[in-house]
């Protein structure tokens, strides 16, 4: 076993080898029936190398228990590594079911959605909750992306998207109701935010330059959106970039933002 992975290991090293021992490991496993060995040994012991029937057995509960155990699931989708020996369909499905399975976690992890004052719901979602609608974000386009036909009917496709949906709109609605609850206590008054208001945008971020400032509007573009695109920022060293946020006014939309921001 150990030259064997020692073999594979050196193979990848050169493109061409790499391509004809698969062909070869494929060749000569056509006898193997890898179910009735997921069957024999069960779904929780490491195979050295596994095919995409076999990683579909090992998912064929999983799905189903994406709310119940989200922890185990997170677990058995690492088990599966980078699969780079794939069809795009099962490492497209995988991916899906991490995201949601970390905005589960994340989701589960919140003990109270009741916070005494508007500026901790703000810099609770700047810092950490912001995640969540990432991973939404990212296992919905997964979900829509996925080649539906390519995988197992067993993977019950239309229960996952249910229940992503479902989770996290019930999500929204306990958080929008109880920051709202708490912008009433608050009498609505933006006076008594201490966050950074979005009509001093100019004066704080602009007005101080003695040299010309581009500013680009991106309309619309959520704040996780944004936390994201900040990572693929630093990923040129020549970038210095950081990340900061203003209240939006009330009502938030383009015609008002944007003479705000640039009056």
């Amino acid at each position: 076993i150990a030259f064997l992975n020692q073999l594979v290991q050196e193979a990848k090293k050169y493109k061409a080898i790499d391509g004809k021992l698969k062909e070869a490991l494929a060749e000569g496993g056509k006898g193997v029936r890898e179910l009735r060995i997921v069957e024999m040994y069960g779904t929780k012991v490491e195979y050295g190398l596994m095919t995409d029937p076999m990683r579909y057995e090992l998912l064929r509960s999983w799905p189903e228990k994406l709310l119940e155990s989200p922890e185990k699931l997170k677990t058995v989708l690492q088990s599966f590594g980078k699969t780079d020996d794939s069809a795009a369909a099962f490492k497209g499905l995988v991916e899906l079911l991490f995201q949601a399975t970390e905005m589960v976690i994340q989701i589960q992890g919140i003990t109270s959605y009741v916070l005494d004052k508007p500026d901790q719901y703000i810099q609770q979602y700047a810092e950490e909750w912001y995640l969540i609608d990432q991973h939404y974000r990212r296992a919905i386009k997964g979900l829509n992306d996925l080649d539906t036909s390519a995988i197992p009917e067993f993977i019950d496709y239309d229960g996952l998207k249910k229940d992503v949906n479902q989770v996290y709109e019930k999500h929204i609605d306990q958080l929008n109701r109880q920051w709202l609850s708490c912008l009433n206590h608050f009498n609505f008054d933006y006076s008594k935010v201490s966050a950074p208001k979005q009509f001093d945008f100019y004066q704080a971020e602009v007005a101080g330059y003695d040299q010309k400032a581009v500013v680009i509007i991106s309309d619309a573009l959520r704040y996780e959106v944004g936390r994201e695109l900040l990572k693929e920022l630093y990923k040129d060293s020549k970038n210095t970039a950081e990340s900061k946020y203003k209240l939006a006014s009330i009502p938030s939309k383009t015609s008002v933002g944007m003479a705000q921001l640039l009056p």
